[in-house]
């Protein structure tokens, strides 16, 4: 039996406060996407760019997504969330393609639990024919950890939509336990490097774990990203050592979509 405390509840207040405000921010259309440039390191090009949800919240102001997201996968309100992003995104990429633009990829996170969703596949091959958009404009993106607890079905569901014409990245990476077998068994294109990991170059000195990464992913046939970057040394580092894509601080913050549309006009 748990006693009652002040702490407890005001635990309990904050989860269900933040609960409401979230579902009410989903009715009212209160997320906004933001973009974040990722760069080929050999010539500082742009390569493609991930999609990030933004929350304003009027009583609170910013939410980190550090403090919704996970709340939103432990109450299952990450589907709806996923499925928001996707079709604002995809409307997105609509318009800046009807304005003449040529978009390059754009990297989607998918949470474990829309990739365990019966439905997902629909709504993803729905979404895209709503806006008469290919698969290969997207690359899904989704956790080490979700990639190396799949199940069956979602395997089958990967290579379904490796079939499509998605491409797949696996994120954080580093951060699990992964083995080259379970590597290999997925149609993953790309690796990304945690930005854990690059936060801990502050030097020219030897960062082990980055280079076995890099030589992991370029053994399977893989691109190779580092976010996080936010220095020149941290970028020139990942550049010698042979690491392909980076984005982070040090070349753009997420962008709106005004500011993202700005950057795709040709020079």
């Amino acid at each position: 039996m748990e006693l009652f405390s002040e702490e407890l509840e005001q635990r309990t207040k904050s989860a269900a406060d933040l609960e409401l405000e979230i579902r009410l921010a989903l009715d009212n259309d209160l997320f906004r996407l933001a973009y974040q440039p990722k760069y080929n390191l050999s010539d500082d090009s742009l390569q493609s760019f991930e999609v990030l949800i933004r929350w304003f919240q009027p009583k609170w102001g910013p939410v980190s997504p550090s403090r919704f997201i996970p709340f939103a996968e432990a109450n299952g309100l990450i589907v709806q969330i996923g499925r928001l992003v996707l079709e604002e995104a995809c409307r997105q990429w609509r318009e800046w393609t009807d304005f003449g633009l040529k978009v390059p990829t754009m990297a989607i996170n998918i949470s474990p639990l829309q990739l365990a969703s019966l439905e997902f596949e629909d709504v993803l091959l729905n979404t895209l024919k709503t806006f008469s958009m290919p698969a290969s404009a997207i690359e899904l993106g989704i956790t080490e950890g979700a990639a190396l607890s799949h199940t069956k079905e979602q395997m089958k569901l990967i290579l379904a939509l490796h079939n499509e014409g998605f491409s797949l990245a696996i994120d954080d990476f580093g951060t699990g336990y992964s083995s080259l077998s379970q590597l290999s068994s997925l149609p993953a294109s790309t690796l990304k490097i945690d930005r854990a990991f690059v936060s801990k170059i502050t030097d020219s000195n030897s960062e082990p774990v980055i280079e076995a990464i890099i030589a992991l992913g370029h053994s399977l046939g893989m691109k190779i990203v580092a976010e996080g970057v936010e220095t020149e040394l941290q970028r020139d580092f990942l550049k010698n050592k042979g690491c392909d894509i980076t984005q982070g601080f040090w070349y753009s913050r997420p962008l709106s979509a005004k500011k993202m549309r700005s950057a795709l006009l040709p020079d």
